[in-house]
């Protein structure tokens, strides 16, 4: 009776715990999602009027890593709240806090994957825009770019030609126009495109749609060179100034394609490896582990490096030889009875050899022995 008892509290404590976690989780008033752009919404289950001064529904962050407290301005529209962008540039933990109308305080946690994209900081510039072998070479720039920019899916682009004319290209319109042309990754940020054209081109834009961002440059022809001095850093001299066609593993450098230019640019994320730029090329060299003695091997292993591995029957070789006279330990009361008995054995030996021995007496002894007995008779008194 008593088991079953413990077995029912058991139970009952156990729907009391589920039932309890489940109305928390029905009890949550809000969903907090986090944006690239580095900012927050928010859905509340019920209309929040928040035009009112005496209303205010305010909303504050606390960066868990350092415990960093900010405010977090934005709109509140109906049920749902979008705050400012690049608030949460730091990917991480923080805790959200809603105080609606100064009385009712709601706190939950959301992790925020740090800043990504924001038009606020977005930027384009071309750098250069000329022909060249009846084709437009335009090297171009951004600023804060999406994490993988695209270039033919992100930018549109228009050129205008000597006669005024305006062709747009992009996935909406005259996409075909986007399977001919060559893009490139010349650098952080810096990208180049070789676009086939016929006509005489005078001015080429670029935008990104997502933030209405653009920028424009004049078409001009290849200025003239004597070395590579005279050109931008991505070009070579070859008569004119020309734009290096880098891969896209590649950026420019002194007016050449290379692999890297810092060491740290070459980090496969290897332990085993180490990983250097040698004349602008990336080297990834094996880290040799270096054993202690001959009876340990040593390797690199991934993830954790160096790993050394003993023999132990090379180890007590080599104990054995360098030591020959050792003898595996003894017990020492037996050591220090053998020592007694070692001892007895020495003395009794030196005992029988110390010893006189009983010769047997010759003949004249005998008689010699005989009369000295007589002599020394005392004689008697008359």
């Amino acid at each position: 009776m008593k088991n079953t008892s413990i077995i029912l509290f058991i139970i009952t404590t156990l729907i009391l715990a589920n039932s309890a976690s489940a109305q928390t989780i029905e009890d949550s008033k809000y969903e907090i999602t986090c944006l690239e752009n580095a900012g927050i919404t928010i859905k509340s289950q019920e209309y929040i009027d928040d035009n009112s001064a005496h209303q205010k529904t305010t909303v504050s962050a606390k960066r868990l890593s350092d415990n960093t407290t900010f405010d977090v301005p934005g709109i509140w529209s109906d049920r749902y709240f979008t705050s400012e962008e690049l608030l949460f540039n730091e990917s991480g933990a923080y805790n959200i806090t809603i105080n609606m109308h100064s009385e009712h305080e709601t706190e939950q946690s959301v992790n925020c994957p740090g800043l990504i994209f924001s038009c606020k900081v977005f930027s384009l510039s071309i750098s250069s825009c000329y022909r060249y072998e009846d084709a437009l070479h335009i090297s171009f720039e951004t600023v804060n770019a999406f994490e993988n920019l695209d270039l033919k899916n992100n930018l549109t682009y228009s050129m205008t030609n000597d006669r005024a004319h305006t062709i747009e290209v992009s996935q909406k319109k005259n996409n075909q126009l986007l399977d001919v042309i060559e893009t490139f990754n010349i650098g952080e940020e810096k990208y180049k495109i070789i676009w086939p054209v016929s006509e005489k081109i005078e001015t080429f834009y670029i935008r990104a749609p997502v933030c209405r961002a653009y920028a424009s440059a004049k078409c001009i022809e290849p200025p003239g060179c004597k070395n590579d001095d005279e050109c931008q850093d991505s070009q070579y001299c070859d008569t004119y100034c020309r734009e290096l066609n880098c891969k896209n593993d590649e950026q420019v450098h002194n007016h050449r394609c290379v692999s890297c230019i810092l060491d740290r640019e070459c980090d496969d994320s290897l332990i085993c490896t180490q990983d250097t730029c040698t004349n602008n090329r990336c080297i990834h060299n094996s880290v040799v582990c270096e054993a202690q003695d001959a009876c340990t091997t040593a390797r690199c292993e991934e993830p954790q490096g160096c790993v050394y591995v003993v023999d132990e029957d090379c180890k007590k070789s080599k104990e054995n030889t360098a030591n020959p006279g050792t003898e595996e330990p003894q017990d020492p009361d037996s050591k220090s009875n053998m020592s007694y008995i070692g001892a007895a054995l020495l003395l009794l030996i030196l005992a029988l050899i110390l010893k006189p021995k009983n010769k047997p007496e010759t003949k004249q002894e005998k008689k010699s022995s005989t009369k000295a007995k007589k002599n020394k008779t005392p004689r008697k008194k008359k």
